[in-house]
């Protein structure tokens, strides 16, 4: 192994900055088909993002990078 990234803290703020996109677009998204953009629909997709942002955050998941490179002969 080359080199490796850890970057699981940047991802909890993708996952933060995804839910302020779908929660401040919710009216719209439910108007594409209101029976499947339903509240239960809001209720588990926001529970995911803010749910696995918070394990991203506090260490509980790892998000990593690697660069490989072949031994030189």
């Amino acid at each position: 192994m080359h080199e490796s990234f850890s970057f699981g803290k940047d991802y909890a703020l993708t996952l933060d900055h995804w839910f302020f996109k779908f929660q401040s677009n919710w009216p719209e998204i439910q108007l594409i088909n209101p029976k499947i953009f339903n509240e239960k629909f809001f209720r588990r997709w926001s529970y995911y993002l803010n749910g696995v942002a918070g394990v991203f955050e506090s260490g509980g998941l790892g998000l990593y990078q690697f660069t490989l490179q072949k031994p030189s002969v």
